[in-house]
């Protein structure tokens, strides 16, 4: 599974190559250290093949890939 990070100007970008959903939170966790932003909270959704997470920023989003619309929905 690959996760994105989308700005506030839609630009995409490859954060990580991950193999479940724990080690995505890891590395948005990750991401967001290093730019000293703090989540305060995580909301998900099914987009397509894609979900994705809103950690707080309202404009920044997050994207975890998945093989199948099916598999994206069901996690």
């Amino acid at each position: 599974m690959k996760l994105t990070f989308c700005n506030s100007y839609g630009d995409e970008r490859v954060i990580a190559d991950v193999k479940d959903e724990k080690e995505a939170f890891d590395e948005m966790k990750r991401f967001c250290d290093e730019r000293n932003f703090e989540i305060h909270y995580y909301r998900c959704h099914a987009v397509g093949k894609r979900r994705c997470y809103d950690v707080g920023s309202w404009s920044e989003f997050f994207y975890l890939e998945y093989n199948s619309e099916e598999e994206a929905r069901l996690v």
